[in-house]
Protein backbone atom coordinates (compact mmCIF):
# COMPACT_ATOMS: atom_id res chain seq x y z
CA UNK A 1 0.00 0.00 0.00
CA UNK A 2 2.82 2.68 0.31
CA UNK A 3 3.90 1.88 -2.49
CA UNK A 4 0.57 2.29 -4.43
CA UNK A 5 -0.02 5.55 -2.10
CA UNK A 6 3.58 6.73 -3.51
CA UNK A 7 2.14 6.33 -6.93
CA UNK A 8 -1.04 7.97 -6.73
CA UNK A 9 0.37 11.13 -5.23
CA UNK A 10 2.58 11.45 -8.09
CA UNK A 11 0.45 11.02 -10.36
CA UNK A 12 -2.20 13.55 -8.34
CA UNK A 13 1.05 15.85 -8.45
CA UNK A 14 1.50 16.00 -12.04
CA UNK A 15 -1.93 16.41 -12.75
CA UNK A 16 -2.62 19.19 -10.31
CA UNK A 17 0.83 20.70 -12.35
CA UNK A 18 -0.46 20.01 -15.74
CA UNK A 19 -3.78 21.64 -15.23
CA UNK A 20 -3.27 24.63 -15.96
CA UNK A 21 -2.72 23.63 -19.87
CA UNK A 22 -5.68 21.34 -19.84
CA UNK A 23 -8.36 22.39 -16.58
CA UNK A 24 -10.43 25.28 -18.58
CA UNK A 25 -10.84 23.31 -21.71
CA UNK A 26 -12.13 20.46 -19.95
CA UNK A 27 -14.07 21.53 -16.65
CA UNK A 28 -16.20 24.57 -17.11
CA UNK A 29 -17.49 24.67 -13.49
CA UNK A 30 -15.36 25.31 -10.60
CA UNK A 31 -12.23 24.57 -11.80
CA UNK A 32 -10.18 24.63 -9.13
CA UNK A 33 -12.33 22.04 -6.51
CA UNK A 34 -12.64 20.00 -9.55
CA UNK A 35 -9.01 19.68 -10.36
CA UNK A 36 -8.36 19.35 -6.58
CA UNK A 37 -10.98 16.40 -6.67
CA UNK A 38 -9.62 14.91 -9.12
CA UNK A 39 -6.39 14.83 -7.67
CA UNK A 40 -7.83 13.37 -4.11
CA UNK A 41 -9.35 10.73 -7.03
CA UNK A 42 -6.42 9.78 -8.45
CA UNK A 43 -4.69 9.33 -5.76
CA UNK A 44 -7.26 7.43 -3.90
CA UNK A 45 -7.52 5.14 -6.83
CA UNK A 46 -3.97 3.73 -6.49
CA UNK A 47 -4.52 2.56 -3.15
CA UNK A 48 -8.36 1.19 -4.05
CA UNK A 49 -6.51 -0.63 -7.53
CA UNK A 50 -3.79 -1.82 -5.39
CA UNK A 51 -6.23 -3.36 -2.58
CA UNK A 52 -8.35 -4.81 -5.47
CA UNK A 53 -4.77 -6.57 -6.86
CA UNK A 54 -3.99 -8.10 -3.10
CA UNK A 55 -7.40 -9.61 -2.95
CA UNK A 56 -7.22 -10.99 -6.50
CA UNK A 57 -3.33 -12.37 -5.84
CA UNK A 58 -4.14 -13.71 -2.74
CA UNK A 59 -7.56 -15.23 -4.12
CA UNK A 60 -9.72 -13.53 -1.36
CA UNK A 61 -12.64 -13.78 -4.55
CA UNK A 62 -15.48 -12.58 -2.30
CA UNK A 63 -13.39 -9.76 -1.39
CA UNK A 64 -12.37 -8.54 -4.71
CA UNK A 65 -16.03 -9.27 -6.08
CA UNK A 66 -17.35 -7.15 -2.86
CA UNK A 67 -14.62 -3.87 -3.57
CA UNK A 68 -15.77 -3.87 -7.69
CA UNK A 69 -19.41 -3.74 -6.91
CA UNK A 70 -19.48 -1.88 -3.83
CA UNK A 71 -17.66 1.11 -5.72
CA UNK A 72 -20.20 0.39 -8.41
CA UNK A 73 -23.26 0.50 -5.83
CA UNK A 74 -22.05 3.20 -4.25
CA UNK A 75 -21.10 5.35 -6.79
CA UNK A 76 -24.55 5.17 -8.16
CA UNK A 77 -25.86 5.63 -5.13
CA UNK A 78 -24.28 8.58 -4.29
CA UNK A 79 -25.07 10.70 -7.86
CA UNK A 80 -28.50 9.74 -6.71
CA UNK A 81 -28.54 11.37 -3.65
CA UNK A 82 -26.72 14.47 -4.71
CA UNK A 83 -28.35 14.33 -8.03
CA UNK A 84 -31.59 14.70 -5.98
CA UNK A 85 -30.24 16.89 -3.47
CA UNK A 86 -28.81 19.31 -5.07
CA UNK A 87 -27.95 18.41 -8.74
CA UNK A 88 -24.84 20.75 -8.79
CA UNK A 89 -21.95 19.64 -10.87
CA UNK A 90 -19.32 19.88 -7.80
CA UNK A 91 -21.22 17.34 -5.86
CA UNK A 92 -21.82 15.22 -8.54
CA UNK A 93 -17.93 15.38 -8.87
CA UNK A 94 -17.21 14.81 -5.35
CA UNK A 95 -19.92 12.09 -5.68
CA UNK A 96 -17.93 10.06 -8.32
CA UNK A 97 -14.66 10.47 -6.67
CA UNK A 98 -15.96 9.17 -2.94
CA UNK A 99 -16.52 5.11 -4.70
CA UNK A 100 -12.76 5.35 -4.37
CA UNK A 101 -12.88 5.06 -0.56
CA UNK A 102 -14.71 1.79 -0.71
CA UNK A 103 -11.24 -0.19 -0.20
CA UNK A 104 -11.21 1.21 3.33
CA UNK A 105 -14.60 -1.28 4.08
CA UNK A 106 -12.39 -3.93 3.17
CA UNK A 107 -11.60 -6.75 5.45
CA UNK A 108 -8.30 -7.75 4.19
Amino acid sequence: MPVAAGFGALIALLVAASSPWWASSFLTHGTGISVALLCIGVSLYALHAAMRGATAGSKHWYTFAALGGGEALWRVLAILTIGLLTSSVIGLEAATVSAVLVWILSPY
